[in-house]
């Protein structure tokens, strides 16, 4: 009988802007006798069904020419060197992460797994800059934009003593509360896309390929509006918008009765 020794590494990375580029990289870091790459792109059957098709590769050219346009969600890299095995994962509940495991012999991952650490961290660090710009600027013009409308329609501001007509600050309200639920809105689903982790494998800049992918989206938002009152947890969504109504159009009130 002998005994051997293995060790289990993960590393995790968030809002990750993978391109061909730093898969090259990772590839080459890699240096592996095999390597397999494989995405998954999820179709819609019905209201609550849908299907996933994995579409799989020994090389990454070929898997490029073969990937859609735009950003993948589903991507999946195998590799095996000697005894050590590679796993780059881009799936699962919590889409914001890619995960590269490792396992091999020995007590201590190998310098190889460090190597192939670099290109994901320049890549997360690439994806960084839209995570700050959705966590601060977003909510900024949010709130700042319909200050200036109070401002410069209705005469409010915090340090004014004059406060203008009864009609500018009805029309100051109705449009400081109206570019409020837009931005808010704008920004809400701004903050969701910077949060994700992506692979683009093809760019999404093709003129070509514009008024397929515009007439997609226009069906993917009247599934998605055509499912959502089937939704269970609808009338919690609807308590919770009407909560927040509510908070504004007191506060809205509030405002101007301090400044009448």
């Amino acid at each position: 009988m002998s005994i051997e020794k293995s060790v289990t590494a993960t590393a995790r990375f968030r809002t990750v802007r993978l391109l061909v580029d730093d898969l090259r990289e990772f590839e080459r870091a890699l240096a592996a006798d095999e390597v397999s790459w494989r995405f998954g792109t999820r179709e819609h059957l019905g209201t609550w069904s849908w299907k996933n098709v994995y579409t799989r590769s020994d090389s990454l050219d070929e898997l490029c020419a073969a990937a859609p346009k735009g950003a993948v969600y589903q991507f999946e890299v195998q590799a095996q060197s000697g005894e050590q095995s590679f796993t780059l994962l881009l799936v699962g509940d919590d889409p914001r992460f890619v995960t590269l495991s490792y396992e091999g012999p020995g007590e201590q991952p190998s310098e190889t797994f460090q190597n192939a650490v670099v290109p994901l961290s320049k890549a997360e660090k690439r994806g960084r800059k839209w995570h700050y710009i959705a966590a601060v600027i977003g909510p900024t013009i949010a709130f700042t934009v319909p200050l200036i409308l109070l401002e410069e329609i209705g005469n409010v501001g915090w340090l004014k003593e004059q406060v203008g007509p009864r009609g500018d600050l009805a029309k100051a309200t109705v449009w400081s509360l109206t570019s409020f639920f837009i931005l808010a809105l704008t920004t809400l689903m701004f903050w969701s896309w910077a949060r994700l982790s992506s692979v683009t494998l093809r760019p999404i800049i093709d003129t070509s390929s514009i008024y397929e992918r515009v007439v997609e989206q226009m069906k993917s938002v009247g599934r998605w509006a055509y499912s959502v009152p089937k939704a269970d947890y609808m009338y919690k969504l609807i308590m919770l918008w009407s909560t927040v109504v509510a908070a504004l159009c007191g506060f809205g009130a509030f405002v101007i009765a301090f400044f009448k």
